[in-house]
Formats: C-alpha cells, sequence, structure tokens
C-alpha cells in the first residue's frame, strides 16, 4: 500500500526543516557550553582542593610532590586520563591563579533555601494523595 504524499509549498518545508535544525543546533551549544564550564569548574574544584590539602601537610615541597603524585595516580586509575602529575599543577595553579573566584550555587541549591519549595519527598507524597483522591472520585462517580 502506498502512501499518497501531499505536495506542499517548498519554502515552507525549507523554512520548516531550517527551524528544527536550529533547535538541534541551538540545544547542542547548549550542551557543549555546559560541559565546558563543568570541566572548568571541576578543574577549578580540584585544583582548590589540592592547596587545601598540602596546606595541611607538615614539610610543604616535599608533602606538595606527594599530594600531587598519590592524587595522579589514584585518579588515573580510576578516571583514565586526564589526571597527571603535570595536569594536577595544572590545576593547582589554575585555582591559585584565580582563588577569588566563587563558584555559584547549583539552581537546586538556591532553591532550597527557599521555604516555600516542597522537597522531593513532600512531592511524592502530595501525588500519591492525589492518586488516591482521583480513584475515590473515580469510585464515586461510578456508583
Amino acid at each position: 500500500m502506498k502512501i499518497a504524499m501531499k505536495t506542499t509549498n517548498p519554502n515552507i518545508e525549507k523554512s520548516f526543516i531550517g527551524q528544527l535544525k536550529q533547535i538541534i543546533q541551538s540545544a547542542r551549544h547548549k550542551a557543549y557550553s555546559a560541559i565546558n564550564f563543568a570541566q572548568v569548574e571541576a578543574n577549578w574544584l580540584l585544583g582548590q582542593r589540592i592547596v587545601e590539602q598540602e596546606q595541611n601537610g607538615a614539610e610543604r615541597a616535599e608533602y606538595g610532590k606527594y599530594v600531587i603524585k598519590i592524587a595522579s595516580e589514584e585518579l588515573t586509575k580510576e578516571f583514565g586520563r586526564g589526571y597527571s602529575e603535570r595536569n594536577l599543577l595544572k590545576y593547582r595553579q589554575f585555582y591559585l591563579m584565580f582563588n577569588e573566584f566563587q563558584i555559584p550555587p547549583t539552581l537546586s541549591a538556591e532553591f532550597k533555601e527557599i521555604e516555600d519549595i516542597p522537597t522531593d519527598e513532600e512531592l511524592r507524597t502530595e501525588i500519591e494523595r492525589q492518586k488516591e483522591l482521583f480513584k475515590l472520585q473515580q469510585f464515586n462517580n461510578e456508583k
């Protein structure tokens, strides 16, 4: 069985396809930007944590080398490439250069500060309550 294709205005089709492509390109751009920010944030936080650990050490120079070495070995074992001693030193330097930088809290963390926003558990409870009320209404309507 063949489906007859209705011919339409080629300009409309071109515009439609162009809009679909734009949606995809925009979504990809947003995803790439989010990934880039997440990587910068992770590198800064790694550098921050390395500096904090080094500052707790007794003999700074030797202890600092040890911190970098052991962190590199363990992170590389767990996560693969990208955590060489050289890279961890770069993350440390990155943090030291931009230590005034403040990582903004996530949107969910900001919302948790607002008391009127229900928690996930409260939402689940309310959804279950609404389901039960709906079932009860259906039951009463069937009588």
